[in-house]
Formats: structure tokens, sequence, C-alpha cells
């Protein structure tokens, strides 16, 4: 993901461009890595320290798609 920031800063790109570059490159390791904490989450001991990680990323997900979809948010 940090790679594609890297491309977004590189070509300069702005508002919609930046959207479209994010939805492009970034979206599919973006369902890939949901799909693969959906798995975990289901299998993870929840007070595990590998459990405490996958439940804080599951509650931080709706955050990580509005950074796809509006060019003013920062992958951070």
């Amino acid at each position: 993901l940090y790679a594609v920031e890297r491309e977004i800063l590189d070509e300069k790109l702005v508002g919609d461009a930046v959207v479209s570059r994010r939805h492009a490159r970034a979206g599919p390791i973006v369902t890939r890595f949901g799909d693969w904490l959906d798995g975990e989450n289901r299998t993870a001991l929840p007070k595990s320290p590998f459990g405490q990680a996958v439940g804080y990323a599951v509650n931080q997900w709706p955050t990580l798609g509005r950074y796809l979809g509006d060019a003013r948010f920062a992958i951070d």
C-alpha cells in the first residue's frame, strides 16, 4: 500500500486520479487483506496478542475503506 502511495506522490496525482489509482492498485491488496483478516478473526484467540491485533484491524476496517475512496485521506 505504501508503494502505491509512493507512485501517487511521484506522479503528482491529485483528486480523482488518486482515487482511481488507489482503487486500481491498492483495492485488490485491501480486498485480499480483508479476506485474510476475516479468516483469522474466526480462529484467533480474542485475548491473545494476535487476536487483539486482529480485533483492532477489524474495528478499523471502515476507516481503511474511506482511505481508498477519498484523496484527502492519507494511508496513516
